[in-house]
């Protein structure tokens, strides 16, 4: 699954969600670049104009192209090292998985776990986090070239796309 792919797999409140938690510097970044207006002022309330962006973004990211796989693979990152970095310490924690505050080089472990275990761990981790971004932390990180049997994996629990789209 690509990143674009990823994000669209998300429902429209965990997708809107997303945007919100990504870095508010972030965000104008991503809007300048997709080349996203800010909404109008018509729309006075301030989240109705922020439901209109990330409604614009969501419709740019339909397009499959390598720009738009791009600004997803930001989006995701920038969410996932900043906001969401808890729920990767925890799940490295869970693994025995050496690592600084979430960050770590040797992630090689992830691909021998096997569909009991990444489904022991969801179930732990949803208890803390929301399914949704467990589910988005697993399928980020398969979608890296050097964790396909992961991604193989993560294909066996159709559970992680259920909770993508919830």
């Amino acid at each position: 699954m690509t990143h674009r792919e990823l994000a669209l797999a998300l429902s429209e409140e965990n997708f809107s969600r997303l945007v919100e938690l990504a870095t508010r510097k972030f965000r104008a970044e991503v809007f300048r670049v997709t080349g996203i207006q800010k909404a109008t002022k018509r729309l006075i309330d301030p989240r109705r104009r922020r439901e209109a962006c990330t409604s614009r973004l969501r419709a740019w990211l339909g397009e499959d192209d390598q720009q738009r796989n791009e600004v997803a693979f930001r989006l995701e990152y920038d969410v996932l090292a900043g906001k969401l970095r808890p729920l990767i310490v925890d799940f490295l924690d869970l693994h025995d998985m050496p690592h600084e505050e979430g960050l770590t080089d040797d992630l090689a472990k992830l691909n021998e776990l096997s569909v009991e275990e990444l489904r022991s761990a969801v179930k732990k981790l949803s208890a803390t986090h929301p399914p949704a971004d467990v589910a988005l932390y697993l399928f980020f990180t398969a979608g890296d070239a050097d964790f396909k049997p992961l991604a193989g994996r993560l294909a066996e629990m159709p559970e992680l796309r259920e909770a993508l789209a919830q």
